[in-house]
This record gives structure tokens, C-alpha cells and sequence, in this order.
């Protein structure tokens, strides 16, 4: 199954929020809830014995930052959305600067990899604690950055 099998009236509830990215990260914590467990058993077996995962760090939390287990449960994901960014890439066709012929890009493909590593990048940024308020505060703060930058020729 993929994204083209699926119809907007099939969509999760946390799509109805207003504010487009507190709904992805709503829609990124109702997944959570439901493979805590399996992230538990995952665990289990690197570190072979019994882990369990408090809510309040699966949930999201500063102290994750601080944490064997949170800095696991970070990493993991990290990795998990870099390998997607890759697999991204390899949708590209004509990245390659000695290839003589184009060829199409699966638009459809590329977009469903890039959302893949947004998943796992906003669980990330749950999991560290992170609000979609504060990413957005953040991202317009180093916006301001790099304006600065470009226009002082930096």
C-alpha cells in the first residue's frame, strides 16, 4: 500500500487540525502510541534485558536529551530519517553528472520517500521534547539568520 491508495475521506483525524504542522505532529503521536511497544522489545534485544520506555519519555521530553534510553530513542530515529532522505535521493534519475540521457523522476514515489524521513524527523523532534511551535519559532529565528547572512554577504 502507498500514499496513491489512499483517499482524503481515509484520512486520520489529526489532518483536521488548522495549524498544518501541530496536525503533523498530532498525527505523528497517535502513531506512537500504538508501537511503544514494539520499540520496547527492539530494545530488549540490544540491550538484552527488560526496557521499558516511561510515557513521559516516549511522549517527549528534555531529559530524553540526557538519557541512555532517550539518546537511543533520538538516534534511532535520526538514522531512520536519514536512510529515508536517502532512499529520496535514489528516486532522483538524473542526478548524475555523466549520465547523456533524462529520464522521469516517480514524482509520486519521491514526495511518499521524503514524507517517510519527515516521520521519522518529527518523531525525532518529539521525542527531544520539541513542540511544532517551538520548531516554527526556531526556524523563523534562524530564517532571520540566514537573511542576515545573505544580505551582509556573509
Amino acid at each position: 500500500m502507498n500514499t496513491q491508495d489512499i483517499s482524503k475521506d481515509n484520512l486520520s483525524n489529526s489532518s483536521l487540525i488548522s495549524d498544518k504542522l501541530e496536525s503533523i505532529f498530532s498525527g505523528q503521536k497517535e502513531l506512537m502510541k500504538d508501537y511503544k511497544e514494539i520499540a520496547e522489545k527492539h530494545y530488549q534485544k540490544i540491550f538484552g534485558q527488560e526496557v521499558k520506555i516511561k510515557d513521559e519519555a516516549w511522549e517527549g521530553t528534555n531529559d530524553n536529551l540526557h538519557t541512555k534510553v532517550g539518546n537511543f530513542l533520538i538516534k534511532d530515529m535520526l538514522d531512520a530519517c536519514i536512510h529515508e532522505l536517502s532512499e529520496t535521493v535514489q528516486t532522483l534519475k538524473n542526478w548524475k553528472s555523466w549520465k547523456q540521457t533524462e529520464m522521469m523522476t516517480d514524482v509520486d514515489h519521491f514526495k511518499e520517500e521524503i514524507i517517510d524521513g519527515l516521520h521519522f524527523y518529527i518523531e525525532a523532534c518529539i521525542l527531544a521534547g520539541m513542540t511544532a511551535e517551538e520548531i516554527h519559532e526556531i526556524y523563523f529565528k534562524k530564517h532571520a539568520v540566514n537573511k542576515f547572512r545573505q544580505n551582509s554577504l556573509y
